[in-house]
This record gives C-alpha cells, structure tokens and sequence, in this order.
C-alpha cells in the first residue's frame, strides 16, 4: 500500500549523488606561459642552472631533441629523440619557453 512517502533510504542516496556530482572540478589549466607547448611538438631543453629553458621551433625542419609528450597544469613531460627516456618537468622548474619559427610573426602565437 503506498502511503505517499518517499522513503528516507532514496532521499539520503540522491543527496549523495548530487554532492558528488556537485563537488567534480575542472581540470585545472597549466599556466599562461605554457600556452605555446603543445603535444608532439619537437622542443630543445637548455639547462640554465636553475631550471630548464624549453625552446619550441615552429615552422622549422629538422629540429632534433625532445617530443612534448603531455602539458599539465603543473608539469611537462617531454620524451628524448630516441623515444627511451621520458622527463617530467615541473612548471617551477621551467624558466622560459622560447618560441623560434619562420615565417612572419603574425603566423606564429
């Protein structure tokens, strides 16, 4: 006999279901300054002493070094030539990203 109530059981499950649903960030964004990285770009690392400068060549063949591999909101991963070493840099240790392409300026970023 239904009785019009809906039982407590359901009403705590919903609850919890909204909550959990409710409390999904976004994945956070990797900083300004990494806007230029993006995966299977070729890069070269310079170790500046403090950290690395990573130099990104657009529009430029024949460039040896490193695949970006991923850019995440506090690292970069990059994978040597070879394709056997993967490092993972983290965004302090990232002093500069240089950007080098041809072309004129207006069709790099």
């Amino acid at each position: 006999m239904p009785t019009g109530k809906t039982p407590l059981p359901l009403l705590l499950l919903l609850a919890i279901l909204l909550v959990a649903a409710s409390g999904q960030a976004a994945a956070p964004k990797p900083p300004a300054f990494l806007a230029p990285l993006e995966a299977d770009q070729f890069v070269k690392l310079k170790d500046v002493g403090v950290g690395y400068e990573i130099h990104v060549f657009e529009n430029v063949p024949g460039v040896l070094g490193h695949t970006i591999v991923e850019v995440a909101a506090d690292h970069v991963v990059v994978e040597d030539v070879a394709g056997i070493t993967r490092t993972r840099i983290p965004f302090h240790a990232i002093k500069s990203v240089v950007v080098t392409g041809a072309g004129p300026p207006a069709e790099r970023r």
